[in-house]
């Protein structure tokens, strides 16, 4: 709208009224702004408690799985020796492991040497089976085309190399497997060149792992034992006469790191539910504190902790495991009071991760879910009042737009008026000025 004045008449500037009216007329419109602001303030805490509770029930989840209880530690005596992991499965207990002989390959060279590797031919037709599988030649090949031939062929059981000493060039077959069941022989019928010839002795034999465990005797065509200590993995390294103890003990630490995670947890959710209150004490629109799902959520986590769950055992109550409430309501953790507990380490497992209402953390884990449960339905309701203030605001916006059009064209109306009056006042101005001469 353009300016309004009526300098010449009474100094009114009705841009000044009409921004002023309709400023009292957005009102309204400025409150339903302010409630969608705190819903959205609202949607966003939801959002962070949905967070929060997924980390706490994820925690709980961790300690109700038996497979928490299940790590085990390895101590090795001489770890350049041989290496041990254990499974979850594997007994505690000590072992004594003799590393006699390590699995290998056969290695097998040819029997003469060559000056160069890649000119002189050393065959330009026959065929060399190794292993029962065939190269075919059927032009000349030097040695390291010998090489690349062997090399390409489709399930050879071998690797073919070139090496070098002292300015001659010799080649190597690697079996690609360990273990006297990886051995191969060789039959050649190659023709023409140089010629070529393997050894007849290799200079590796292929050998099977040899070592006792606990004083019996084990072999293994690769340098990884399994079975000889139940669910766990032996990798030999080498040989030794000595024998190497390994003790496996069960993990208690990774079962205090769970529950370090959970507490963790649950004070990080405590924490939002005392913001939201402090929010909410300071009357601030977007605070949750007063929400009926968070009061009764931390209500119902509280009481979740503080029950009896196993009222015929040793272990009851959380406390007796190190876990207990602190005057700010959060959570704290006594590593001293679970290693005790963690003695027997079958009972403290029954106690945590039982099923039913004896698993504390199994009961914990049900309340957290239910409450996750009705957070989507409470940020869906949020969203449904958003949208109805969208609805509303919108509909508020289009009426003042057509009260402000209206103002405007009242006033563009008054202005004319007000226009034609001065110029009228002025002509009588005029006219006595005329008179008055007389």
């Amino acid at each position: 709208m353009s300016a309004i004045t009526f300098s010449g008449f009474n100094q009114i500037d009705f841009n000044v009224i009409l921004k002023a009216v309709m400023e009292q007329e957005r009102q309204p419109l400025a409150t339903l702004q302010q409630r969608r602001t705190a819903l959205e303030v609202q949607k966003e805490a939801f959002g962070t408690l949905a967070s929060r509770l997924s980390a706490l029930e994820s925690a709980a989840a961790a300690l109700a799985d038996a497979t928490a209880f299940g790590a085990r530690t390895t101590r090795v005596g001489d770890s350049s020796v041989l290496g041990v992991a254990a499974g979850g499965t594997t007994p505690a207990g000590s072992y004594e492991i003799v590393v006699s002989e390590l699995a290998g390959a056969q290695v097998t060279t040819t029997a003469a040497s060559f000056a160069d590797r890649d000119l002189t031919a050393v065959a330009t037709g026959g065929t060399l089976i190794i292993g029962g599988v065939p190269v075919v030649v059927s032009g000349t090949l030097t040695l390291q085309g010998l090489a690349d031939a062997i090399n390409n062929t489709p399930d050879i059981p071998v690797t073919a190399s070139i090496v070098s000493a002292a300015g001659r060039y010799q080649m190597v077959l690697t079996g690609k497997t360990t273990g006297q069941a990886g051995a191969f022989t060789i039959a050649n019928e190659l023709a023409g060149g140089a010629g070529i010839a393997f050894s007849a002795a290799n200079a590796r034999d292929a050998r099977d792992a040899e070592a006792t465990v606990n004083g019996v005797a084990v072999t293994s065509a690769s340098n990884t034992l399994e079975g000889v200590i139940p669910g766990a993995t032996v990798t030999l390294l080498k040989r030794t006469a000595t024998p190497v103890s390994v003790t496996v003990g069960r993990d208690t630490d990774a079962v205090a790191k769970a529950v370090e995670t959970f507490v963790a947890a649950y004070n990080d959710l405590v924490s939002f539910f005392d913001e939201q209150n402090q929010s909410a004490a300071q009357q601030k629109t977007g605070s949750i504190g007063r929400d009926s799902v968070m009061r009764s959520l931390r209500s119902a986590l509280r009481e979740g902790l503080n029950r009896q769950f196993a009222p015929d055992g040793p272990l009851q109550y959380l406390t007796h495991v190190g876990i207990r409430f602190e005057r700010t309501g959060k959570l704290s953790f006594d590593r001293a009071t679970f290693d005790t507990a963690s003695q027997d380490l079958a009972g403290l497992q029954a106690f945590l991760a039982g099923e039913g209402p004896s698993g504390a953390f199994d009961a914990v884990r049900s309340v957290v879910k239910e409450y996750s449960g009705l957070i989507p339905g409470v940020r869906s309701r949020v969203d449904e009042e958003m949208q109805r203030l969208d609805d509303r605001m919108a509909a508020m916006e289009a009426r003042l737009a057509i009260r402000q059009a209206a103002l405007q064209r009242e006033y563009a109306a008054a202005d004319r008026i007000m226009s034609s009056l001065n110029s009228q006042m002025g002509s009588l101005s005029s006219l006595n000025s005329q008179y008055s001469q007389f």
